[in-house]
């Protein structure tokens, strides 16, 4: 008899227990939910008295009943039943078999880690290990708050997430209405506490409302469609705090039931009016109902109230890109406050002597799965492959997210000429610093200086008449003239004959030479102001390298970067080409800010907004017309903190004298007063985007040209085209995603691919391709421990499926499909799950 288990993964020990004292030691570095649940046996041999008498192994798993000592006892005894009963050629007698079981489950909410000893034959003892390592007593509260840690690491930690552990075995977390409602009783009993949980890398302060309990929460409710269930778990906590009603109102929304919604935000915005929470729902709302305009005045309101969270600046950002006020979503973009990514954890393991890892019979017997075994691709093999997108997390992706919607709308050209209208450009830098010297040079008065200052700049009242401003220059290469800068060796791609022709074909994706020549000489600037002159491909913020994995061929000498990774602020102190300190303009107050338009607000009710609200780097957000767009809002400005009359101007610290200001409004360098630098991340997001433009425009040349000469050899690998068909979604073209999809799972099976494609069945209403989708990531997950039928990404668009065309419709489907019996039962799981939580369409 075999010392491993038939169905479930194995890591085997050098030393009996010294995966358990590896995970006593990592408990102190344990954050937010912690690691997944850890399952160690102890097995002995009862035969052969020679060989080695007792050996340890152990699993990680995720959704195991953690609600007592007995379930979790119960799991051990389970894999009793699972130990390989192959018989010897002598004797009937198992070999080994399992002596003692330890099961650990990590409490997020006291940071202690819950274990169950198992003795098989004896008793069952539990207790609780601290990070000292110290044993101390469980009582009722540990197991309730274990129950709903372990709990809320099934949803939140899955696969399609990002969430990846090799050899973790999921089980199904909550499989009845019993289950689930003993879940929510414990959840709301500890919901107060759940900002003990900690928050995603977006939240920068975790409240009662976001926190990871909601997340956890609204993610099970909503990926199924069960926006009532959800209403009721919050309508028992609304009463407690006003907040509630956002997460409330949402479940409404979502529920069809806007009237109950619109009702709550009111009633709750009485109480809590600064409350940005509550401001996002009303927000998207608004927007849903395209009242574009009244909301970005709430969430501009949102700004004022969290003018340190990532979040508030992200939805006036959707609120201006989905409004088409490009200019102000750049400028809304660039005053975003970045946070750094915190993964979540992972064990840390030591070095198993050998590893298991048994493939079920019962699908084995009727199909190959050598297909369904992880690929390793060398990035080296294409540079579609080694694109520095994907790695964006966090902050940075939902940026990206945003630039890759402005481009999809207004195209690359127009995307940079945005671009050159609302930052500062190298040329006009250095053209506004040769005017100030020269105007030092000649007229050294208080007042040739104080118009020559960047600080001091006009002021241009509602009633003045805008002037047109001049065409910015193209941006010129680093170290080279304005006029004679040439594109870089990578920008010749794009002017080349055949992929012009391309770009006629792609009319949706706007690229062109001057577009890529006004690219590559970039003129960025770091978030203190200090001008930066540098090879755009080449030089990469620090922060932003570890992000995305873009590593640079150079490093710029004379450089001392350093940054804050607890706000995102970067601080250093470029040098040119001589050594000398560059000229720093003093905006670090105005990087942080927007412009709204008070005309219609009323100042006390500013002035009590203010005075409620703890800001860290705005108290006020004032009126400043923008000269390129006529919208009625301008870019941000940091002003006096005190309210002012609606009407009237913002108050400067500075004044300037009317003879300078007119002179800067006749002169096309006086522009440069209106405009702001740009962030180095954002900088950075730029050359990203570029870069996966160009990709995806090299690609689509070459399969245009395939196309149009049948007796090419052009052939892409399977990863080739799944890496073109993430390139393709992350610009948001899904017609020529699909297509690379298409052809990557002909090629070769791989679990990303099937899962888009199976998304963009879906949204199709193909019934009969989202279920061959279906199958294939069953059969995946299957091979690879995954028993979780939900919370999944596959259950929820089954669920989809389900109410779109009735269960019945979705059953005679599948079963035309002719599938061999345990392939056949592995989809009707989701059926059955859909009938137990009564799912929409489940009855028809």
């Amino acid at each position: 008899m075999a010392d491993t288990l038939r169905d479930v993964p194995e890591f085997f020990e050098n030393e009996v227990g010294e995966a358990l004292a590896v995970r006593t030691e990592s408990l102190a570095a344990f954050r937010d939910l912690g690691p997944p649940d850890l399952c160690h046996v102890t097995k002995v041999n009862t035969i052969n008295k020679s060989a080695i008498k007792e050996i340890g192994s152990y699993h990680n798993v995720l959704g195991a009943d953690a609600s007592s000592s007995a379930s979790l006892a119960a799991y051990i005894n389970s894999l009793t039943y699972s130990v390989d009963d192959s018989q010897g050629w002598f004797t009937k007698t198992p070999t080994w078999k399992i002596r003692s079981g330890i099961f650990c489950c990590y409490n997020a909410f006291s940071h202690v880690d819950v274990r169950v000893e198992v003795r098989i034959p004896g008793g069952v003892d539990s207790y609780a290990v601290t990070p000292r390592g110290e044993r101390i007593a469980t009582t009722a509260q540990l197991w309730q708050e274990c129950h709903v840690s372990a709990t809320l690491r099934a949803i939140l930690y899955n696969e399609e997430g990002g969430y990846r552990l090799h050899a973790l075995r999921r089980v199904y977390p909550l499989a009845s209405t019993m289950m689930e409602n003993r879940f929510l009783e414990s959840c709301a009993a500890l919901y107060w506490q759940g900002w003990q949980l900690g928050s995603n890398s977006e939240v920068q302060m975790t409240t009662p409302i976001r926190n990871y309990l909601n997340d956890g929460l609204l993610k099970y409710f909503e990926d199924c469609g069960r926006f009532t269930t959800a209403a009721k778990f919050y309508e028992s906590l609304y009463p407690k705090d006003a907040e509630v009603g956002a997460l409330l109102a949402r479940c409404y929304f979502g529920a069809n039931l806007e009237v109950k919604g619109v009702r709550i935000l009111h009633e709750a915005l009485q109480k809590s009016p600064a409350s940005y929470s509550l401001l996002h729902a009303q927000v998207d709302f608004l927007l849903r109902k395209k009242k574009f305009d009244a909301a970005i005045q709430l969430a501009k309101y949102a700004v004022k109230c969290a003018p340190s969270e990532f979040l508030a600046w992200a939805k006036l950002t959707e609120a201006y890109v989905t409004a088409e006020r490009f200019e102000l979503a750049l400028l809304t973009l660039n005053s975003c406050p970045m946070f750094t990514f915190t993964d979540k954890d992972y064990p840390r393991m030591p070095q198993p002597a050998k590893v298991h890892l048994p493939v079920k019979t019962e699908l084995s017997n009727v199909m190959d799965l050598s297909d369904y075994e992880p690929k390793l691709v060398d990035p080296a093999e294409s540079y579609l492959l080694r694109l520095p997108a994907p790695g964006l997390r966090g902050t940075f992706s939902k940026a990206y997210g945003f630039l890759a919607q402005l481009v999809k709308k207004v195209g690359w050209d127009e995307l940079l000429r945005l671009r050159s209208a609302v930052f500062v450009m190298e040329d006009e830098y250095r053209q506004q610093k040769a005017r100030e010297d020269t105007t030092t040079t000649t007229a050294p008065d208080d007042n040739a200086t104080t118009a020559a200052s960047p600080v001091a700049a006009p002021v241009r009242t509602a009633d003045e008449p805008t002037e047109p401003r001049a065409p910015s220059p193209t941006p010129p290469t680093s170290g080279t003239p304005t006029s004679s800068s040439p594109p870089p060796a990578g920008a010749e791609t794009l002017a080349a004959p055949d992929e012009v022709r391309v770009l006629d074909d792609l009319d949706h994706l706007h690229l062109s030479d001057s577009a890529v020549a006004d690219d590559v000489g970039t003129f960025g600037a770091s978030q203190d102001g200090s001008v930066r002159t540098r090879d755009p491909l080449t030089s990469m913020d620090s922060e932003f390298e570890d992000a995305v994995g873009f590593q640079p061929s150079h490093e710029r000498p004379g450089a001392d970067n350093g940054e804050d990774r607890g706000t995102g602020t970067h601080h250093e102190e470029d040098r040119d080409a001589d050594g000398q300190s560059m000229i720093s303009v003093d905006i670090e107050a105005e990087s942080r800010t927007i412009a709204t338009d008070d005309q219609t607000h009323d100042a006390s009710a500013w002035a009590t907004a203010a005075a409620t609200t703890t800001t860290t780097d705005a108290d006020e957000i004032t009126t400043q017309p923008d000269p390129p767009v006529d919208t009625g809002d301008g870019p941000v400005v940091v002003r006096d903190a005190e309210p002012r009359t609606p009407g009237t101007s913002a108050p400067f610290t500075e004044k300037q004298p009317p003879q300078a200001t007119a002179a800067a409004h006749r002169d096309p360098i006086g522009s440069i007063h209106h405009k702001r630098l740009c962030e180095r991340w954002l900088d950075n997001l730029f050359m990203v985007l570029y870069e996966d433009l160009r990709a995806y425009i090299d690609s689509m040349s070459e399969i245009y040209r395939s196309q149009a000469n049948p007796q090419s050899t052009f052939r892409h690998t399977a990863a080739e085209w799944e890496a073109l068909g993430d390139l393709a979604w992350r610009l948001l073209y899904k017609a020529e995603s699909k297509e690379a999809y298409i052809h990557s799972v002909q090629q070769r099976f791989s679990p990303k691919p099937w899962l888009q494609l199976l998304t963009l069945y879906t949204e199709e209403g193909n019934l009969q391709m989202a279920l061959n989708a279906v199958v294939q990531l069953a059969i995946y997950q299957e091979r690879w421990y995954n028993e979780m039928i939900y919370p999944s990404a596959v259950a929820a668009h089954v669920v989809t499926l389900i109410r779109e065309h009735g269960l019945s419709k979705v059953q005679n489907v599948l079963i035309s499909m002719n599938l061999a019996p345990p392939l056949h039962r592995l989809v009707t799981r989701y059926f059955a799950f859909a009938q137990t939580f009564q799912m929409e369409g489940s009855e028809w």
